[in-house]
């Protein structure tokens, strides 16, 4: 369903701007997210251009979402968020859902939209040499024409293996501004990007010829945090190795630390703790009963299955409470100072 403003841009051939809408149901606790997706709203509006955020609800897709729509992505307690592999799924069992990057893409691409603007986009992620976890965003951009503004990669990724992907996919690396890639939060990598436009102007003839010549991938517009805004790259980057390091420091005899998508991945051997990091609750309906017995397959006698869900997770715990080879130890709810913004958390022993 495409919402009258946008559809009147799209037959008058007006700038139409799609913003995702994941960010509403699971990047921001709550006022912030509605605040947040309407003040992006009157960004958009307020250059002269019609907004269109795009997510699900009741099973529809809806592209320009109003107001009372993403109330409902903001505050509902079990708003799935969907990439390309499970959006039909949503849609069938007719879920409210947000849309993730690639999906947003690839629905505004389907309708005529060409610009897309976002924080930050997925990408290979660090340790992927184990276990192929690649963000679908890197794939939708490739096989989308899509103009896709964003502040860079999202800091925790292996930036420079996103960075050669992009090139590898074809898919173009400008920048406003700058010299090199952003990180998301900070306002520089150490990689250059194919071209550095200095006035809008220019970019906006460039984009021109891109469709002159019927490039089939997207092209990436960085467009870094502004300075006052941005997080220093050294603290970051310190935030990442010391969560590394203080795993490390654990000094567990004979331990490893995996991380794979619970989805795709089949272990080649057991291990004492398996953690679902909020991953469950994104596994849709009918895949969860298998990955779970995957999982229980591969955790040794008396093993340890820690999962956290963000709010109730209803839908997902019975899983666990009724399976006979999971042992409940410790069922908790870990708060914040926002009534929204908590999760809960259970612990299992493999019987």
């Amino acid at each position: 369903k495409v919402n009258t403003k946008v559809q009147e841009a799209l037959e008058n051939n007006k700038s139409i701007v799609a913003l995702e809408s994941t960010l509403i149901s699971h990047g921001l606790p709550y006022p912030e997210n509605i605040n947040v997706a309407k003040e992006s709203i009157k960004a958009v509006e307020d250059s002269g251009s019609v907004a269109a955020t795009i997510g699900i609800i009741n099973g529809d897709i809806i592209i320009g979402l109003d107001d009372n729509e993403i109330e409902i992505l903001a505050t509902s307690k079990n708003v799935e968020k969907v990439s390309l592999h499970n959006i039909a799924l949503s849609l069938f069992h007719k879920h409210n859902a947000a849309t993730t990057v690639a999906t947003t893409i690839n629905i505004a691409s389907k309708v005529g939209i060409k610009i897309f603007a976002t924080g930050g986009i997925g990408g290979v992620h660090l340790g992927s040499e184990h276990n192929s976890d690649i963000s679908a965003d890197l794939t939708e951009l490739s096989r989308n024409r899509m103009f896709v503004i964003s502040s860079g990669a999202k800091s925790i990724l292996d930036l420079e293996k996103t960075f050669e992907t992009l090139e590898t996919y074809g898919i173009p690396r400008i920048s406003y501004k700058s010299d090199y890639m952003p990180g998301f939060w900070y306002d520089e990598t150490i990689y250059a990007v194919d071209q550095n436009f200095i006035n809008v102007d220019d970019i906006a003839n460039y984009l021109r010829l891109v469709e002159e010549t019927n490039h089939n991938s997207s092209v990436l517009i960085f467009n870094k945090v502004p300075k006052k805004y941005s997080i220093e790259k050294n603290l970051i980057e310190n935030w990442i190795n010391k969560s590394i390091e203080k795993a490390k420091a654990k000094n567990i005899a004979k331990s490893e630390f995996i991380a794979a998508d619970a989805i795709s991945y089949n272990p080649t051997r057991n291990f004492d703790v398996i953690v679902f990091n909020e991953a469950f609750y994104y596994i849709h309906d009918t895949e969860k009963e298998n990955v779970l017995k995957r999982m229980i397959s591969h955790l040794t006698p008396n093993g340890i299955l820690i999962t956290s869900i963000y709010r109730e997770g209803t839908g997902c715990w019975e899983y666990f409470n009724e399976n006979p080879k999971l042992q409940q130890l410790e069922f908790n709810t870990v708060t914040t100072e926002e009534d929204l913004r908590y999760w809960k958390v259970g612990v299992y022993k493999k019987t």
